[in-house]
């Protein structure tokens, strides 16, 4: 076709870019054609049969590759690593566009090396290409790129204006490279420029980034001319179908170019359908349900089948055997008596009290009753559980003066306190991540505070990356940690900023401060270390906060723990702070107690578990490896969706101190080193804040909190209820110097 076009504008007398352009269409036209029947195919086929016919349409001319390309010095592909370079020169040469959705850790970047030398080996394709990545990971790309593509000429478009503008000027415009490297925020500033250029490869990093079709940076994209388009994610699908759809009508316009029609095609794979609920297929025991069950399956291996020759996906327990073993571990931890009294009103009326000293506007200051409505509880109540401090900072009516009363406030910090300084003692080393940077800079008030004013401190030193990092600063930070000879031994990093694209193999121990709404987040930061060259087992520790199963138990007089407690009666708080036992049930307060889930909870057993079982069924069930049956795949689906209807809830128990030493000990060894440090009182901060050592402006009964309940409650409708509902939002908007229910995200 392509052919036929460039001769047919030829003899009308076309210029030899007119010629060339017209093939370029007719091809894209002809694929296009191809794609449309490929899709008609797919809805008629069913069967592994005609699965697999389906997979040869698309590839069509197939090509051995038996070996590296000799370009490639700089080590040796493994296996798997051949077999996706053979899967991307069988989409270049049938002129398919594709997404390498292998799981964190296997090495995509270098694959993309290996896709890069052989087109230059073996199919005289120089390029240009432009590889678009996170401005998180340039570095990464940068480092692999020098190691294993030494030999071809790389440009890296970033910088400041005049320095981007040279680098067009004198690189780019004169096609005095082969690769060029950039990141989403200059090819979004730079559109203009950049999409001149005639690309052979567009490759774009973490591709999970372009959900959004409609966002300004798919549109931009969509101006890029080019051969092919490689899309590369360890998360193809985080949230829902509408993200799938993103990337395959990015990579195949002509062929999904209909959300809608995909969504009535596919939308029964919801797993938050209630038709297709676990609760459903726990029970199924009529023929509706299991017809119901047989349809989701139906419907979720169609899709199999429409993914499969433009998709391969390899997790790492598959074909990474050599890799040391990942330990999970979920921490309960124990709100002090600050947290649980601040937590229990904020939950109960959705107002946050407020310091009789703190700034707040007139208006607000005419009706103050001690508390402030928050526009956004559940925000409030995640600040909450990772420090009082995020909802009180010092300079707003709270006292932190760091130190010991900076550790005993908080649950969570108390622990970490205690997990930092025994595995800085015995060797190992760790990468901390959380969704809040201001959490992270109240971490960084506690490290200097360890590091300069005890003896436990020392060797606690630390590097940072958050959205805010310069370039510059973050591959002065990874170089730094990853030295052979590093003095640096925690890392601080925002998941969103830094949870994904940087090799920290020199780390062995991961730490999820607080849970992220997406799960595929977390598995991103924990891959940051258990990845290829990862030599020792690698410890993930997640600490979640509980709550007391009674309440926090207040009268006015402070706040504390109760068992005797009741939903209508407080009592008062009669016992003394314990002494520290190993034995103890919980640390802090000490005595078998029992807890309750937090908002924490929620987010990590409610929220991304439904984003886990619909990536499961959709995309890991498909298992798009180039070795699986359609058989294989079905037994895969039906397990999964099984194991979910049994999934029952779970018990909420804060370890001892004993069992927590156990959970992160990895040797004997350290088992008896961290039990003699516990019993070292002279290394550790008290145990956890009780009631008589909480400011007073937080205490309340619950006459207080009654009232509180009643003035907030919404108004009755009618203009009458939407004004006072309005006035009292103004009155929120109006404070000076409080912030209400905001979050910190980088």
């Amino acid at each position: 076709a392509a052919a036929r076009a460039a001769a047919e504008a030829e003899a009308a007398g076309a210029t030899e870019e007119e010629a060339l352009a017209a093939a370029q269409a007719a091809a894209d036209a002809a694929a296009a054609a191809g794609g449309k029947d490929l899709l008609d195919v797919a809805k008629k086929q069913d069967g592994g049969d005609s699965k697999q016919k389906y997979y040869a349409l698309a590839h069509t001319e197939s090509e051995q590759i038996v070996r590296q390309p000799r370009m490639l010095t700089a080590g040796t592909l493994r296996d798997y690593q051949l077999v996706s370079l053979q899967w991307m020169i069988s989409l270049y040469n049938n002129r398919l566009n594709g997404i390498l959705a292998d799981e964190m850790g296997l090495g995509k970047t270098v694959q993309v090396c290996a896709l890069i030398a052989y087109l230059w080996e073996s199919k005289q394709n120089y390029g240009p290409h432009l590889i678009i990545v996170p401005n998180a990971v340039i570095v990464n790309w940068k480092s692999e790129i020098k190691l294993w593509l030494k030999n071809l000429a790389t440009v890296y478009y970033v910088g400041g204006r005049e320095e981007r503008a040279k680098i067009f000027a004198e690189q780019v415009t004169p096609l005095k490279f082969n690769v060029l490297v950039t990141t989403y925020e200059f090819i979004m500033r730079d559109r203009a420029k950049l999409s001149k250029v005639n690309w052979q490869y567009v490759i774009i990093d973490e591709a999970q980034r372009l959900k959004d079709r409609e966002g300004r940076l798919s549109r931009d994209l969509d101006r890029f001319r080019c051969v092919r388009r490689l899309l590369l994610t360890g998360t193809p699908l985080q949230n829902d179908l509408n993200e799938l759809w993103s990337l395959l009508n990015l990579l195949l316009p002509q062929v999904f170019d209909n959300a809608k029609i995909f969504r009535e095609w596919f939308g029964d794979t919801s797993a938050s359908k209630k038709s297709a609920s676990s609760a459903n297929l726990a029970d199924a025991s009529g023929e509706e349900d299991w017809m119901e069950k047989e349809k989701k399956i139906i419907v979720v291996s169609r899709l199999h089948q429409i993914l499969e020759p433009f998709m391969l996906r390899r997790l790492v327990q598959d074909v990474e055997r050599k890799l040391p073993p990942k330990v999970t571990i979920a921490v309960h931890c124990p709100f002090s008596a600050y947290q649980a009294s601040v937590y229990d009103w904020v939950s109960t009326t959705g107002t946050i009290r407020v310091a009789p000293d703190a700034k707040i506007g007139l208006a607000a200051r005419a009706n103050f009753r001690g508390y402030l409505p928050l526009q956004n509880r559940c925000m409030e109540l995640r600040k909450l559980c990772n420090h009082p401090a995020l909802n009180y900072p010092a300079e707003k009516g709270g006292d932190w003066r760091g130190g010991d009363a900076l550790v005993r406030a908080c649950g969570k910090l108390w622990v970490l306190d205690r997990l930092l300084v025994k595995l800085r003692r015995a060797g190992h080393r760790v990468l901390l991540f959380s969704t809040m940077t201001k959490l992270l800079d109240l971490l960084e008030v506690y490290l200097k505070w360890r590091r300069d004013s005890t003896d436990a401190g020392v060797g606690l030193e630390w590097c940072r990356i958050d959205g805010s990092t310069s370039l510059d600063d973050r591959e002065t930070a990874i170089t730094q940690f990853n030295a052979r000879d590093s003095n640096k031994f925690l890392f601080l990093l925002s998941i969103r900023a830094a949870g994904r694209g940087l090799n920290l193999q020199s780390a062995d121990t991961v730490v999820v401060y607080d849970p992220d709404p997406n799960p595929k987040n977390e598995e991103q930061a924990v891959a940051r270390s258990h990845r290829i060259g990862q030599k020792r087992e690698v410890r993930c520790i997640h600490l979640e906060a509980v709550v007391d199963v009674v309440g926090a138990g207040r009268d006015e007089g402070g706040v504390g723990g109760s068992a005797a407690a009741s939903d209508d009666c407080v009592v008062a708080p009669t016992e003394q702070t314990p002494s520290f036992s190993l034995d103890d049930r919980t640390w802090g307060t000490g005595g078998n107690r029992r807890y309750a889930e937090s908002i924490e909870s929620v987010v990590r057993n409610v929220i991304q578990q439904q984003k886990i079982e619909m990536a499961d069924e959709i995309i890991n069930a498909g298992r798009f490896d180039q070795r699986t049956t359609h058989a294989e795949r079905r037994e895969t689906l039906e397990k999964l969706m099984q194991d979910q209807a049994s999934a029952g809830a779970r018990k909420c128990a804060a370890p001892s101190m004993r069992e927590l030493n156990r959970s992160i000990a990895r040797t004997p060894e350290e088992i008896e080193l961290f039990d003699a440090m516990d019993n070292d009182q002279t290394l550790w901060p008290g145990s956890l804040a009780v009631a008589n050592e909480t400011p007073r402006f937080i205490t309340y009964d619950a006459a207080d909190r009654a009232e509180a309940v009643a003035a907030t409650a919404k108004p009755k409708p009618g203009r009458a209820g939407d004004a006072a509902e309005a006035k009292k939002v103004a009155e929120a908007q109006a404070l000076s110097g409080v912030a209400l229910g905001r979050g910190e995200r980088s």
